[in-house]
């Protein structure tokens, strides 16, 4: 997603508000640069932040193993090494990403988006309720027209004109749906309404 002036999602303000993971590794001193990471890899689920976290997290254990030596041992500058890596080098390597992680944040944050999942959502849970529990489902009013809880249709009762209205769906389409279902006496399933109608 490009960055737009007149996109309220992107502002200074915004941009600063969702950067505070950096500041996670700055004043932690690297400890939590593996957290920094993770936070937006389980926020993005892109899965690079998600290696370079791991990575980070097995470059804190094993630095804090190596400094556990004894002092003025090769480990304990190893170990060292390593902290500081986690620390100036994470920071770093935070800033490089900072803008494809704020890119990321944004599309997850998009408002479309969040509205899409929770119809989804909401489709799914009526769905299962329809498949759990019908008496219940038909009394919530599920299925009698795509705009109850969870946008379902009930195929074996809805009108051709109703049928017409969903997605993919023509007059006669909806037709041909409401003749077969009426010589077959209704779909039993998902499956049956596809492969009765011979649907893809």
């Amino acid at each position: 997603m490009r960055r737009m002036a007149s996109d309220p999602r992107r502002s200074n303000w915004w941009e600063l508000e969702h950067s505070w993971w950096l500041f996670m590794i700055a004043l932690a001193f690297g400890f939590l640069t593996w957290a920094a990471f993770g936070y937006i890899w389980v926020r993005t689920k892109a899965h690079e932040w998600g290696v370079a976290a791991v990575a980070y997290l097995a470059l804190i254990v094993v630095s804090m193993v190596l400094l556990s030596h004894e002092r003025g041992t090769w480990e304990v500058g190893v170990g060292t090494v390593g902290l500081i890596a986690c620390w100036a080098g994470g920071f770093v390597h935070g800033l490089a990403w900072r803008g494809r992680a704020l890119d990321l944040l944004s599309v997850d944050e998009d408002p479309r988006l969040r509205a899409a999942r929770r119809r989804l959502a909401q489709r799914t849970e009526a769905a299962d309720l329809a498949q759990a529990n019908p008496s219940l489902a038909r009394e919530a009013g599920i299925g009698r027209d795509a705009d109850t809880f969870g946008g379902l249709v009930d195929v074996n009762g809805a009108s051709a004109e109703e049928l017409a209205q969903l997605p993919g769906f023509s007059v006669e389409l909806g037709r041909r749906v409401v003749e077969v279902r009426e010589k077959i006496d209704g779909f039993d399933n998902v499956d049956d309404f596809a492969n009765i109608l011979d649907l893809p």
